[in-house]
């Protein structure tokens, strides 16, 4: 009785003129509001965006990163930002948080002194960097230059605002793990393969 008159309390914050914030919090817990049953419903998705922030959190604390405490303020302002409905600021916070992790990651390799590459500036020039050194395959570094691309284009006709900040911070998710999972596996093969 106690939950389902929380749930009750949650739903109507969310549906007042001001809980908007309530509505966007609630959703990134994977809840979504049922205005007509007054309760909190898990929304239809594959991707769980609090699972998902833990497991990318890990990842960063185990990657024994320059810049880690950049990259966790890049994702909890990312996240504030969506809930405060600042869509495009969130969407510029989870675009620095993937170059944030793309640099660290082509510096480190760098420091490594593997490769007599110069070290470039620029995140297209990183992503080439970290093609060249073996670290991302062409396909892969298409796939994060079509990320970036997205993260960084402004507004996208057709999409709402809130959508857009939405998909950006489950991007970053999402390929800030995969950055970090082939990290720690390049480190561990001395910056020159996988295994």
């Amino acid at each position: 009785m106690g939950e389902n008159f929380l749930q009750r309390l949650a739903v109507l914050a969310a549906t007042l003129r001001q809980g908007d914030e309530v509505r966007r919090s609630l959703e990134l817990e994977g809840l979504r509001i049922d205005k007509q049953k007054l309760t909190l419903a898990p929304v239809e998705s594959v991707v769980n965006e609090q699972h998902e922030e833990s497991r990318l959190v890990g990842l960063v604390k185990q990657g024994r990163l320059q810049n880690e405490a950049i990259v966790l303020k890049h994702l909890a302002d990312a996240q504030e930002l969506f809930v405060q409905a600042k869509d495009h600021p969130s969407i510029s916070e989870s675009r620095s948080l993937i170059q944030a992790l793309v640099d660290d990651i082509s510096a480190a390799t760098h420091a490594s002194g593997t490769y007599s590459l110069g070290y470039p500036a620029g995140m297209a020039n990183r992503l080439q960097y970290l093609q060249d050194v073996g670290f991302f395959t062409p396909d892969e570094k298409a796939a994060f230059g079509a990320a970036w691309g997205f993260l960084s284009a402004g507004s996208h006709p057709g999409i709402p605002s809130r959508d857009e900040a939405r998909i950006g911070l489950i991007l970053s998710l999402e390929f800030g793990q995969v950055l970090l999972l082939k990290f720690a596996n390049w480190v561990a093969n001395a910056f020159t393969g996988f295994s």
